[in-house]
C-alpha cells in the first residue's frame, strides 16, 4: 500500500499478526487503519484472547485492554467493541469512525451474497486465495443473477490463477463468459492457453465460443505486449522453469522453484504494508 502511519502510541518490536490475513501490526495506529481499511474481512473473533493479552503487554495500554475483555465477557457487538477501540487514542475523529460504521451498517443490510462476496474480495486481495475460493464457491451454490454470478466465477478464476491452478482458472473464466459474457472473462479464458503454449487450443476455443478473428487477435495482441514487458524479470524465468521442470515430471523440483516464487512475491507484498 505504500502509507506512511503517524504513530503517537508506542510501537512494539513484537507484532500482533492478524491469522486471516497474515499482515503484521506494531502499533495501536496501524491496528486502527488495519480496521479502518478492511471492514469486510473484521470480526469479534479477530480479537481474541491473544489480541487482548498483546495490547496489555505489548502496547501497554492495559485499560483498553481490561475495557476490550469486559466487553467479550459481557456480551457485545462488533461496532460497540470497535467503537471502544477505534476511539481510545484518537487516531481517527469521531466523525470518521462514524462514517466508517454507518458504511459497515449499509454492507450488513446488503444480500448475504453480496456481503460475502466483499469478503471474498478482501482476501483476494491479500492474496489468501485458498480461502477466497472457499468463499467463492459458497456463493456459488446460491441462486443468482447471471451478472453476478458471472463476476464470482471470474474472481475465483482470479484465485486460482494466481494459486498457480490454471486449468481451474480457465473452467472458471469460461463458465463466467458462458453465465454471462464479457471481455475481460474471455480475454482472461484464451489467456490462460496462450499461458501455457496452447495456441491452437486458444483458437478451437474462441471458435467454440463464437468469437470473431478480430476479437482474437485483439486478445494475443494484447497479451504479448504484456508478456514482452514480463518476460524481462528474473520472476518470469523461474517461473518458465518451473513449468519445464513440471511438464518434464520433475515435481518436486518444479514446487521447489514455486514455493521460492511465492516466498518472494509475499515478501514484495509486505514491504508495500505498513
Amino acid at each position: 500500500m505504500g502509507n506512511v502511519i503517524y504513530c503517537e502510541t508506542e510501537e512494539t518490536t513484537t507484532p500482533y499478526v492478524f491469522r486471516d490475513t497474515r499482515i503484521a501490526v506494531y502499533s495501536y495506529e496501524e491496528v486502527c487503519y488495519y480496521i479502518f481499511h478492511n471492514p469486510s474481512i473484521i470480526s469479534l473473533e479477530v480479537f481474541g484472547e491473544e489480541f487482548l493479552q498483546w495490547v496489555e503487554e505489548q502496547l501497554h495500554m492495559k485499560e483498553l485492554a481490561d475495557k476490550l475483555s469486559s466487553m467479550h465477557k459481557e456480551g457485545t457487538t462488533l461496532i460497540e467493541f470497535l467503537k471502544v477501540l477505534l476511539l481510545e487514542a484518537n487516531y481517527y475523529s469521531k466523525n470518521e469512525v462514524a462514517l466508517l460504521f454507518e458504511r459497515m451498517k449499509t454492507e450488513a443490510s446488503l444480500p448475504k451474497a453480496i456481503q460475502l462476496k466483499k469478503q471474498a474480495d478482501g482476501f483476494l486481495d491479500f492474496h489468501k486465495y485458498v480461502r477466497a475460493i472457499r468463499i467463492y464457491d459458497k456463493i456459488l451454490q446460491e441462486e443468482l443473477e447471471p451478472e453476478f454470478c458471472s463476476t464470482i466465477y471470474h474472481n475465483k478464476g482470479v484465485a486460482l490463477s494466481k494459486n498457480f491452478e490454471l486449468k481451474e482458472a480457465a473452467e472458471c473464466y469460461r463458465k463466467a463468459y458462458e453465465v454471462y459474457p464479457n471481455d475481460v472473462s474471455l480475454s482472461c479464458y484464451l489467456t490462460v492457453f496462450f499461458m501455457l503454449n496452447q495456441w491452437e487450443d486458444a483458437e478451437d476455443e474462441a471458435a467454440n465460443l463464437g468469437v470473431d478473428l478480430g476479437t482474437y487477435h485483439r486478445i494475443l495482441g494484447e497479451y504479448k505486449r504484456l508478456q514482452d514487458g514480463y518476460e524481462e524479470t528474473a520472476w518470469f524465468e523461474e517461473l518458465v522453469k518451473a513449468m519445464e521442470d513440471r511438464r518434464y515430471g520433475r515435481e518436486d523440483k518444479a514446487l521447489k522453484r514455486l514455493d521460492k516464487l511465492i516466498q518472494d512475491w509475499k515478501e514484495d507484498y509486505r514491504t508495500q504494508m505498513v
